[in-house]
């Protein structure tokens, strides 16, 4: 994550007593009219960093735990009376902030490796948390709906939580836009109808569009006789890396960008699989999933909100497959009966019971099939009826018959249930209210 030196500069200056920041720039590689300059120049003076032996800040740079630990034990006056063992520069610092509880709740020994490791966001949370309650005696604050306020709270492990809503809180830390929460800042485009729009528009401007309709022998087949069908296809095709030199006149840099990105090419068509909850009405569900809700439950809901957006609605589409199925979106014929579908071609997908299957598939790691082979009506007779008052994320919903089923993900502000189902209506995994459902389960999966 290449702020984190800057975001670690703003929490040491932060942390020390207010004092007004010289008006200069103390290194050659920090621009004067940076927003970060001061923070720096202030930091600088104040002993908390002083660069490196070249005489530069590497402001862009990744930040070690020696040196976040070193900002945060030089903001204090701080002693230690441990023996060290003298492998890194940084040791001392390290028991001045062991000793006195920063680094409690941290896997951090004092060895050269733990040292030399690069830091990540979550250990500064911790560290600063610590730093204030325990070397500055300052009350916790309120951290009340920080699942809402924080966008990636989903993302963030259990174990790192309550930190990051008190450095949060406190205006330690305002996060990174568009970031997931993983350790390597792995950025994360949450598809608003805005982005859609724009993502809509910059595919039409790349891609041409091509059809021809081709008849499509059917041979005899019992009692059936030969039949045949007109079928259209459409074709896609999208500019080559050469027409896009031309029809965008691409700089030199945009150019050698675009040669770059040609040659990791294989690591890009992983991403097309990608499970990656990015949907926004999936991410809020989430972070309003109750804290004490069950991990079994949890994980059923997390596991259905991965295919939200991403997958069509194919009547009798069926998949047993841990994580992405390869067959998803590629044109395949409808065999199964009973519905005006069947007998053409179509995306491959999941209908709703299919769906519900992949998920509890998924969330079990392939232990447990809900369907046990057969549709909605089969998943139903493996719950047990509740009341609507008693519904929890991860139980069953069912259209009147079993004609559709639909998993509880969480509520509205308003307290009303949302439901993730695979809907024919919208040819996709959506996030809808209850209309349509009129019966409830709870799945024999949970136990008692």
């Amino acid at each position: 994550m290449r702020k984190r030196i800057l975001a670690a500069l703003l929490c040491a200056c932060l942390l020390v007593p207010a004092l007004t920041a010289p008006a200069f720039a103390a290194f050659p590689d920090v621009p004067a009219d940076e927003w970060y300059t001061e923070y720096v120049d202030f930091c600088t003076e104040k002993g908390i960093v002083n660069g490196f032996e070249d005489g530069t800040f590497r402001p862009t740079g990744y930040l070690r735990r020696s040196e976040f630990i070193k900002m945060l034990a030089t903001s204090a006056t701080l002693s230690y009376k441990s023996e060290l063992p003298g492998k890194h520069w940084a040791e001392a610092y390290w028991a001045m902030l062991s000793e006195n509880g920063v680094l409690e709740g941290l896997d951090i020994p004092c060895t050269f490796d733990a040292l030399q490791a690069k830091t990540t966001r979550y250990e500064m949370a911790v560290m600063i948390r610590n730093f204030l309650a325990k070397v500055r005696g300052e009350t916790e604050a309120v951290t009340n709906g920080a699942a809402r306020r924080i966008p990636d709270w989903a993302y963030i492990p259990e174990a790192y939580r309550g930190a990051v809503a008190q450095v949060y809180a406190k205006g330690i830390i305002n996060g990174m836009k568009n970031t997931a929460g993983a350790e390597d800042g792995a950025d994360v485009a949450a598809l608003t109808p805005e982005k859609v729009e724009l993502l809509r528009g910059v595919f039409w401007d790349m891609c041409t569009v091509s059809s021809e309709i081709k008849t499509v022998e059917h041979p005899a087949s019992g009692g059936t006789a030969a039949w045949s069908e007109e079928v259209l296809f459409i074709s896609i095709s999208a500019k080559t890396a050469e027409e896009m030199r031309t029809t965008y006149a691409l700089t030199e840099f945009q150019s050698q960008s675009l040669n770059e990105l040609l040659a990791q090419m294989d690591t890009l068509g992983s991403l097309l699989g990608d499970l990656t909850i990015s949907q926004a009405d999936a991410l809020e569900l989430l972070q309003d999933l109750p804290a004490d809700l069950a991990p079994e439950r949890r994980a059923v809901v997390e596991t259905a909100c991965k295919l939200v957006g991403k997958v069509n609605y194919f009547w009798g589409g069926k998949s047993l497959v841990i994580g992405w199925d390869s067959r998803w979106g590629q044109l395949s014929k409808v065999w199964a009966d009973g519905n005006a579908t069947t007998g053409t071609y179509r995306p491959y997908g999941l209908d709703c019971s299919g769906f519900v299957d992949w998920t509890f598939y998924n969330a079990s790691s392939g232990e447990y099939i809900i369907g046990h082979g057969g549709g909605a009506h089969a998943q139903h007779t493996y719950c047990t009826a509740i009341s609507w008052e008693e519904a929890q994320p991860g139980d069953l919903v069912f259209y009147p018959e079993d004609t559709h089923v639909g998993i509880v993900g969480g509520r509205d502000e308003n307290g009303n249930l949302l439901i993730v189902h695979c809907a024919s209506g919208a040819n996709n995994v959506v996030i809808t209210g209850l209309e349509g459902f009129t019966s409830i389960g709870r799945p024999l999966y949970y136990g008692a």
